[in-house]
């Protein structure tokens, strides 16, 4: 794996763990577009791996511009998590006075 795709798989995990166990419906939103996007893109690395094995260098290219695409693709959703959980920090530091949970009810079209 290259370096990019290092801190990517990482950063993800991070971004994973923060908001694993929340119970905000908006913050789960974000990281289901997150999940789905890093999941392709694994996937598509993997069908990257296997045309690589098969020395088929027609599909090779085309699992190389699909993992490219895939990539991109994620690291856009993943760039807009980051932002969206920056906001919700924000924002939940503004309600509260300080780190920590936001009270309840929060906006349901927030996110959306």
């Amino acid at each position: 794996m290259s370096t990019d795709t290092n801190l990517n798989a990482e950063l993800y995990k991070m971004v994973r763990k923060e908001i694993k166990n929340t119970h905000y419906p908006q913050i789960r939103k974000v990281m289901d577009r997150l999940d789905i996007a890093y999941s392709d893109w694994i996937n598509q690395m993997s069908k990257l791996s296997a045309a690589t094995n098969a020395g088929s260098d027609e599909n090779m290219v085309d699992a190389m511009r699909n993992t490219v695409t895939s990539m991109a693709k994620y690291e856009k959703v993943l760039d807009s998590a980051v932002q969206d959980l920056r906001m919700w920090r924000n924002l939940f530091t503004k309600w509260s006075g300080h780190e920590g949970p936001a009270p309840d009810p929060l906006p349901s079209t927030f996110l959306e």
